[in-house]
């Protein structure tokens, strides 16, 4: 994001009289000087994203860096898959172990009853089997379960971008480790771009109830950029007491992060 001039005024409005056309005319204007408010404004994307890990791991490819182009869909980070492939293979262990003790559960419980219908077992004896046998499918539900969670956390080792856009940060090197929630890169789109400005009511106030303009100056470049749209937040934020302004950019505007 990148520090701006806000310049936000209240509209002018003119009015005119004139007489009939055969007689001399003179025409007046009554103009209101508009009122003005500078403010330092911040440049951000409309649509904005900061990709953070979900898995533990070594970053082991970066495929963009600042300033790039991005595609939506395309793999900017590679996190090391290793210890959640670990994961995968141990779960699936898990699965063919519950599989192998559903098995013995049921033909223990089937056999508990053959037994008890011939009279040999007692009621509670199949009762036991049969708690057996559903602890067995329990188990068996746990970690098919756990194989599922091990395979999405495996899906978390490749980052892609949301949207097309430009990279706007990387906050990680080749090499680092990445936790869950570490930031790691943060991609936006430069077609939809707004100066937003925190402002006193007081302030605000001195614009009377009109429509609002603005002009966006970029001190790094003296460029001037007339606002497309003026939004003012209808609450205050109860910390700063101020209220936020949201200034539009027109479409298309580039070059201002």
């Amino acid at each position: 994001m990148r520090a701006s001039r806000l310049l936000m005024a209240a509209a002018i409005v003119s009015y005119s009289l004139s007489g009939h056309a055969e007689a001399p005319t003179v025409r007046i204007e009554s103009r209101a000087l508009a009122s003005s408010v500078a403010a330092e404004a911040t440049i951000e994307a409309v649509r904005q994203s900061t990709l953070a890990a979900q898995m533990p791991g070594r970053v082991i490819a970066l495929a963009a860096d600042a300033g790039d182009a991005v595609a939506k869909g395309q793999v900017l980070v590679r996190i090391d898959p290793a210890e959640a492939t670990a994961a995968v293979v141990a779960a699936e262990a898990g699965i063919a172990q519950a599989q192998t003790a559903l098995a013995n559960a049921r033909a223990e419980y089937a056999r508990a009853r053959s037994l008890v219908e011939r009279k040999f077992l007692s009621q509670s004896a199949l009762d036991g089997a049969r708690t057996q046998f559903e602890a067995a499918e329990a188990q068996l539900r746990a970690a098919r379960a756990q194989r599922e969670q091990a395979a999405t956390v495996q899906g978390y080792a490749t980052v892609a971008s949301p949207l097309d856009g430009l990279v706007a940060a990387r906050h990680i090197e080749v090499g680092e480790m990445a936790q869950p929630g570490r930031n790691l890169i943060t991609v936006y789109d430069p077609a939809q771009m707004r100066a937003v400005a925190d402002l006193a009511p007081q302030r605000l106030a001195e614009l009377g109830a009109g429509p609002l303009r603005a002009s966006v100056e970029l001190p790094a470049s003296g460029r001037t950029i007339e606002a497309a749209a003026v939004t003012v937040l209808p609450a205050a934020d109860a910390r700063t007491h101020t209220v936020r302004v949201r200034v539009d950019l027109p479409a298309g505007t580039e070059d201002v992060l």
